[in-house]
């Protein structure tokens, strides 16, 4: 599992990997590896997101994962304008516009929009999952 993947769990939410942490003697947290995910969810003045810290391991009982960015894929964000995945580093993704010029961008993020379908404004509204549910 990696940033910028993208989770699925058995209620049917799509989730993105925003980055893993590894946890020794933190109260309250089992020892092992966790995910911070964020999910996209629709507002009627916007979409907010939606976070929750889960084990790595119970997202691998019943969750489905995929990655989703390839090198060499274009994709339409930011308005209409076309970028291409022209390199990785980690959880950084380095974008090529049509015109040449690049920009980096979280590995997460570009996947957080593909999601959604739109660029997501960084002051988006954050709100921690109810774990009775929204999980």
């Amino acid at each position: 599992m990696r940033e910028g993947d993208i989770v699925q769990t058995t209620l049917g939410h799509k989730w993105v990997v925003a980055f893993l942490l590894d946890v020794d003697d933190v109260e309250g947290l089992h020892d092992g590896r966790y995910a911070f995910i964020v999910r996209p969810e629709p507002t009627p003045y916007g979409d907010d997101i939606v976070y929750a810290l889960e084990s790595e391991n119970d997202i691998f009982m019943g969750w489905l994962g995929t990655t989703e960015i390839d090198q060499g894929d274009v994709y339409t964000l930011y308005g209409d304008e076309p970028f291409a995945v022209d390199e990785q580093r980690g959880q950084f993704i380095k974008l090529r516009r049509e015109n040449g010029s690049t920009e980096w961008v979280m590995r997460w993020r570009l996947a957080f929009n593909l999601l959604v379908g739109h660029d997501i404004s960084p002051e988006a509204d954050w709100t921690e999952a109810n774990l009775l549910g929204a999980v």
